[in-house]
């Protein structure tokens, strides 16, 4: 089900939610292979009225309460797609496959979706060549880096939103992206000099400090955060942490509270990183790395 709405292989049928109203999907989204809905970003019309978040897919209506529905990342889904429609139900837009599929149908339809997505080139593709893959590297690894020095030139801002997205990683860069653009840069220069207020307001805007806490660091940073809250009237992003896939070293927590040391120390200053030598060390251990690799 989730290989036949990512594909979109309808055969041209009308589509139409279980009450009635009129389906047009102009982008199905992106397949999400971490926690959270299973397609984000999608664009549909329902009923001539352009809708855009995601997509979550089930075999029955009533698996929505088994799982997720009182998790906040489900929010946005703005289309349930099931196999069949039981008397349990969100109260979410909800198209029901098998009013338009058989079970053999939906059999046929997946092994056609299959060999789409076959290489013509996979069977015949010989190995490369060592010294091939030696120049391929080193060529790639220059455009990396001449891609990461553009954003040296873009400021302070820009520079600092990614290096959140490069702590955030693949499962929460553009979560983090957004917890930095809900600080201002007035309150940014405020609280920088002060490394507990910078944590916090950092731990806060994602609601790592809210409620339950023992700890007597984490209370104080929780003090910290209401009252730079209220005195600015803050307003979290509505984004929330992923937590699939992540190694205890890359936590949220952790990768946040080294941003907030980053930024401390004015290592969001992109002059701070644009020394040759600092590049130099850079770049040879890419190539350790790879190496190892």
């Amino acid at each position: 089900m989730q290989s036949l709405w990512g594909k979109q292989d309808w055969n041209g049928w009308p589509l139409h939610t279980y009450q009635g109203q009129s389906i047009r999907v102009l982008h199905p989204g992106k397949w999400n292979n971490d926690q959270g809905p299973d397609f984000i970003g999608a664009q549909i019309f329902i009923d001539q009225v352009l809708w855009v978040g995601c997509v979550e897919i089930h075999v029955q209506t009533a698996d929505w309460f088994r799982h997720h529905h009182a998790d906040p990342n489900y929010s946005p889904v703005i289309l349930h797609v099931v196999w069949m429609q039981v008397p349990l139900h969100p109260d979410i837009p909800t198209l029901e496959l098998s009013r338009y599929l058989t079970i053999p149908i939906l059999k046929q339809t997946l092994i056609h979706l299959g060999d789409i997505n076959e290489l013509a080139c996979h069977k015949v593709m010989k190995p490369v060549r060592s010294e091939a893959w030696v120049v391929w590297r080193s060529h790639l690894l220059s455009i990396r880096q001449h891609r990461k020095m553009s954003q040296l030139c873009s400021g302070v801002t820009s520079f600092r939103r990614a290096l959140a997205r490069q702590l955030g990683a693949w499962v929460n860069r553009e979560v983090f992206e957004s917890i930095d653009a809900s600080i201002s840069e007035e309150l940014l220069e405020s609280v920088r000099d002060n490394p507990a207020d910078l944590t916090s307001l950092y731990l806060g805007q994602t609601g790592l400090l809210d409620g339950g806490l023992t700890e007597e660091y984490l209370l104080d940073l929780q003090a910290r955060y209401q009252q730079i809250r209220q005195r600015h009237a803050l307003n979290p992003p509505y984004r929330s942490l992923l937590w699939m896939r992540i190694r205890p070293a890359a936590a949220p927590m952790i990768r946040l509270a080294q941003l907030a040391t980053l930024i401390h120390e004015g290592w969001h200053e992109p002059n701070r990183w644009a020394h040759d030598s600092f590049l130099q060390i850079v770049s040879q251990w890419r190539h350790t790395k790879m190496d190892e690799y």
